[in-house]
């Protein structure tokens, strides 16, 4: 067995013990699908490797180099995202072995490869686990960095899947199992009982996937559908498309009604994790959600498949209406460090100054007496 193969089983074996649900942007294939997505600019991507004295490999951690996006809270509402060129931990459970000195020769190592004070995002880092603890109480992160902690990025929503979708069923409410059947009923009938799941994982499904995907965004599917972005400059979504599916990483879906997508799903699959960008369908049968009954499907393709555990619906809720029993929504934080620089430390100074004249105006306004009032309310 040659070099590369071996550190590629011994990544894989490594990947395999982390049961991280962000686990696919550790993995070789995302790897090699944001190296080969550039359209011939290649970042320094790199990996930051340690083998053992018989050469097994005992820790790995791939660093991407790009343009993330990334946000500074401004006012109310409002976020400054800069357009910086980062280094980028893609998931922060790490694949390390435990204790604070493997941790500090990874940073290190970093600041060594990449020395032009580049800021290092660091994202989906599980809340309280190694690295976030590390992150808030490591005197050589405070030394080197200024710590942002990027909003929104602190819960994702799972879904667990069950042995059998009629396990799965039964964590509804029998209120919940009547709406799912009878909405599938309607379509079904409204489509004149052509109804059809179509999965997408090849290079021969992918022209009408996209076909059918820009109708259904309108023709913006490259701004609006949640898909992997290279840190540089990307290639066109379907050459994207067709490296995750040579990889055996995309799994999407069509719902097909009368010879054509009523409604689409586009996601990944890596090992026991289902990874759900983006559900889109027609407005035109809004009356009959074709988008829930479209979910519904999948997670029972899913079950089918049997080796698939989990769907990472990514940050945020879901729709309130969605029962919680089949949801669980782990913490996780994301972190921006900028290198004390006088430009980052004036960055970051100014920010705060902003908000701090906001909050003194509100408070101030906060503090005037409306006119016709005594300062109880009473006319």
């Amino acid at each position: 067995m040659s070099a590369p193969e071996r550190l590629r089983l011994d990544w894989q074996q490594l990947l395999a013990t982390a049961d991280d649900p962000f686990g696919i942007y550790q993995s070789p294939q995302w790897f090699e699908y944001m190296r080969e997505s550039q359209e011939g600019i290649q970042p320094p991507h790199s990996l930051a490797v340690r083998m053992d004295s018989n050469q097994s490999l005992v820790a790995i951690v791939p660093l991407y180099v790009g343009w993330p996006v990334c946000k500074f809270h401004l006012l109310r509402g409002r976020y400054y995202r800069p357009s910086w060129k980062m280094v980028t931990i893609a998931s922060g459970q790490l694949m390390l072995p435990p204790g604070d000195d493997w941790l500090d020769d990874l940073f290190s190592s970093i600041a060594e490869k990449y020395p032009r004070n580049l800021p290092l995002k660091i994202e989906s880092a599980p809340l309280n686990g190694p690295l976030d603890d590390y992150i808030g109480r490591s005197d050589y992160i405070r030394k080197r960095y200024l710590i942002h902690k990027h909003p929104f990025h602190d819960r994702i929503s799972v879904i667990p899947l069950a042995a059998s979708y009629t396990e799965f069923l039964s964590r509804y409410g029998s209120k919940k199992r009547y709406n799912l059947r009878r909405q599938l009923r309607l379509l079904r009938e409204q489509m004149d009982g052509t109804l059809e799941l179509r999965v997408i994982r090849s290079g021969p499904d992918l022209p009408e996937f996209l076909d059918s995907l820009r109708s259904l965004f309108g023709w913006d599917v490259e701004s609006r559908a949640k898909t992997p972005r290279s840190p540089g400059e990307p290639a066109d979504f379907g050459t994207r498309l067709g490296i995750l599916a040579r990889l055996d990483l995309l799994r999407s879906y069509m719902l097909m009604g009368r010879g054509r997508a009523i409604a689409c799903i586009y996601g990944l699959r890596f090992g026991g994790t289902y990874m759900l960008g983006s559900i889109v369908h027609d407005p035109a049968f809004d009356e009959w959600s074709p988008g829930t009954s479209l979910l519904q499907m999948v997670i029972e393709d899913l079950i089918n498949v049997g080796s698939i555990t989990r769907i990472n619906l990514g940050y945020g809720k879901p729709p309130v209406h969605e029962s919680r029993s089949t949801y669980v929504y782990p913490g996780y934080a994301s972190y921006v460090l900028l290198p004390k620089t006088l430009g980052n430390r004036t960055f970051m100074g100014g920010l705060k100054a902003i908000r701090a004249v906001v909050l003194s105006l509100k408070a101030a306004r906060a503090a005037l007496p409306i006119p016709g009032r005594n300062r109880r309310g009473s006319p």
